[in-house]
């Protein structure tokens, strides 16, 4: 499981420290760019803890705001970030999970859910960070999307590109920016690239191109 950024999260100080609006503050940001965020959540009373990976132990971290930062290996699983939290939790009673990246997005959701803690959960997280997902629901809603389908039945893959014109293309479903995506001119371009990505292929969806076309002047 790669982690690119870090998770933050808020655990409510003792009751006789506490501002009764603090658990329910919207505090969403990377805690180095804007600090001045977390510490209106001191202000408010809340206990600021940080969980971050060892490498990042000396990274310049607003310290002076922070009641205690946690340390966590590299590339763990998602079942033992979970394991990891929830041991964490046997002393630090945690009231709400911020991501501070947009790759913590769904380890933080995830962690809501088992911990049962207010704020978006993995269903929900999908219409943000799941591409096709998004599709989907812009459809639903009447907007015009590129018709696109899943990598995972080859037949309906086969049946796809015979029904739609190339190019197409074949992105990761839920990378960030432009990380992953490969342009298809023809049926058999794709073939060789989901055998590059193996048992990793079914995190992508394939979708037609087509042409921007500029928009009536008013």
């Amino acid at each position: 499981m790669r982690h690119h950024g870090y998770s933050l999260y808020y655990s409510q100080a003792p009751p006789e420290a506490t501002d009764a609006r603090a658990p329910h503050s919207p505090l969403h940001c990377d805690l180095r760019q804007r600090p001045g965020i977390h510490a209106r959540a001191k202000r408010l009373g809340c206990r600021v803890v940080l969980l971050t990976l060892e490498k990042r132990r000396d990274a310049d971290w607003p310290r002076e705001i922070l009641d205690d930062i946690f340390y966590i290996p590299e590339d763990l699983t998602l079942q033992q970030m979970i394991h990891a939290v929830s041991y964490m939790a046997r002393t630090v009673k945690i009231d709400r999970i911020v991501a501070l990246d947009e790759f913590d997005m769904e380890p933080a959701a995830e962690l809501r859910e088992h911990m049962r803690i207010p704020g978006m959960g993995a269903t929900t997280l999908r219409y943000f960070r799941d591409k096709l997902a998004m599709r989907e629901r812009a459809h639903q809603a009447g907007i015009l999307v590129p018709p696109s389908v899943p990598v995972l039945n080859y037949d309906v893959l086969r049946e796809f590109m015979a029904r739609v014109a190339p190019p197409w293309v074949l992105k990761p479903r839920s990378e960030a920016s432009a990380i992953g995506i490969r342009k298809l001119e023809r049926t058999e371009d794709l073939w060789p690239l989901l055998d590059q990505l193996g048992d990793r292929q079914f995190l992508s969806s394939i979708r037609e191109i087509r042409p921007r076309r500029s928009l009536p002047r008013r």
